[in-house]
């Protein structure tokens, strides 16, 4: 006990200054914000694009960060049939999986001691698995679709980031994007 109480002094800082951190996780709110920014033209059939990014990894280098983010849904929903003949109470499954990975680089600008600007470019992938069961009946025949699409393409981007914590943000960003799908379909 008196070896780790002797090593504490030698592990601060000097007054006035402070450690860089090169590690910064965070949770990209754009979804959140968009939700409630678009929630009252909701009536008037408008919506905002939704982000599928939910996590955000920076690894500070020099004067720019190197970013990464993930994230993805699921959805699984089961609707009652509605083709001729169907049965009472028969159902079908709707599923939706998506994954989303974006790698990028990034400049920022203080604007207040926990509050920045950020700017840069992202490569992105998209992957996504939509499967419909029995959704469609023709001559007693019942048909399944499923489609899985693959979407890369780049981004430029510019954001605010609140910094709760040395490590730990919150993040909102725009982004304007050109993207390439190529989709495959079975029945």
């Amino acid at each position: 006990m008196p070896v780790l109480l002797s090593t504490a002094p030698c592990s601060a800082q000097a007054p006035g200054t402070e450690m860089q951190r090169r590690h910064e996780v965070g949770v990209d709110a754009t979804s959140l914000f968009a939700y409630y920014i678009a929630r009252p033209f909701g009536d008037m059939g408008y919506s905002l694009p939704v982000s599928p990014y939910a996590f955000t990894y920076r690894y500070r280098v020099g004067s720019f960060n190197l970013r990464l983010g993930a994230g993805g849904t699921h959805t699984d929903q089961e609707r009652p049939a509605q083709w001729y003949n169907a049965d009472s109470g028969e159902t079908y499954s709707i599923r939706r999986s998506v994954l989303a990975l974006r790698l990028g680089a990034e400049r920022w600008q203080d604007l207040a001691p926990r509050w920045q600007v950020f700017y840069g470019a992202d490569a992105r992938m998209q992957q996504s698995r939509d499967a419909t069961g029995w959704t469609f009946s023709n001559a007693g025949y019942r048909y399944a679709d499923e489609q899985e699409t693959v979407t890369m393409g780049g981004a430029a981007l510019l954001g605010v980031r609140c910094r709760v914590t040395q490590r730990f943000n919150l993040i909102t960003e725009a982004a304007l994007e050109y993207m390439s799908s190529r989709s495959e379909s079975t029945r």
